[in-house]
């Protein structure tokens, strides 16, 4: 006997769910190339720095955690206040253009 309470809509919905989320694994591909690809803009410049020299004042300034004391002043204020905030611009510059060229195209 036939459930009256399964529709049309209920029983596709049910066949998206379980397919699952095939799009999941390029998703996390993706967030996880920006963020190296943001770490990158932020450890190359002009002055380079070590990465080790980034993750921990990136560390250090979001989270506090590790000892930036050996770093040079110059390298934090560097990477805290020019890097950092350009890098962060970019990539919000970068999905407003992407949102309105997606927009664009309907």
């Amino acid at each position: 006997m036939k459930n009256p309470n399964v529709t049309k809509d209920n029983k596709e919905a049910r066949e998206v769910l379980a397919e699952g989320f095939p799009f999941l694994p390029s998703l996390f591909f993706s967030i996880l190339f920006f963020l190296a690809i943001l770490f990158l803009s932020i450890s190359a410049g002009s002055i380079g720095f070590s990465p080790a020299q980034t993750i921990r004042v990136l560390a250090y300034s979001l989270f506090g955690i590790g000892d930036v004391s050996n770093i040079p002043e110059n390298t934090v204020t560097i990477i805290l206040n020019i890097r950092l905030p350009r890098a962060l611009l970019a990539a919000m510059v970068g999905s407003a253009l992407s949102l309105s060229g997606a927009a664009m195209q309907g």
